[in-house]
């Protein structure tokens, strides 16, 4: 019997060491459905709902946020095996488009850089749990730094 187990942990650690490292993406699955969140820059305030669903064969996880009257916006997200960072486009109604890049620095937290169509924003993510997380954005305009904070409840 103790032979048996200690065959079978010979063959799992064999087989873990030369299998494929997991797509860090794999660890946003919690995000796919639909969450209640608050967006704060300043005095201003607004709530919205945002959907994420897998996109693209399940290579992307695809954000749709929704305001009160309309689509506020979408974005894409993934991970890129090859180069070892996180890549998220976001797509405003207005037909304005961003790219952000992130080193790897975990699932727990992604903190993004511009690239397009300036290097100007910051879009930090931190996962506060499987129900909630945040986001932390910002952007230099004319000189003049601004941000907003959105907190995000699964519904």
């Amino acid at each position: 019997m103790m032979r048996g187990i200690a065959l079978t942990l010979v063959l799992a650690s064999t087989m873990a060491a030369g299998a494929k490292p997991a797509d860090p993406l794999q660890a946003f699955a919690f995000m796919i459905g639909s969450w209640t969140c608050s967006y704060t820059a300043g005095t201003q305030t607004a709530s919205y709902t945002a959907t994420m669903s897998w996109a693209l064969g399940g290579n992307w996880i695809r954000e749709r946020d929704t305001w009160t009257g309309g689509v506020g916006g979408e974005g894409l997200f993934t991970y890129n095996l090859s180069k070892r960072q996180w890549m998220s486009i976001v797509m405003e109604s207005d037909r304005r488009p961003t790219l952000f890049i992130a080193s790897e620095t975990g699932s727990a937290h992604i903190a993004y850089r511009s690239v397009y169509p300036d290097a100007s924003m910051t879009d930090t993510i931190d996962r506060i749990s499987p129900t909630k997380y945040t986001i932390h954005f910002t952007q230099t305009v004319g000189g003049k730094m601004t941000s907003s904070v959105d907190v995000c409840t699964k519904r």
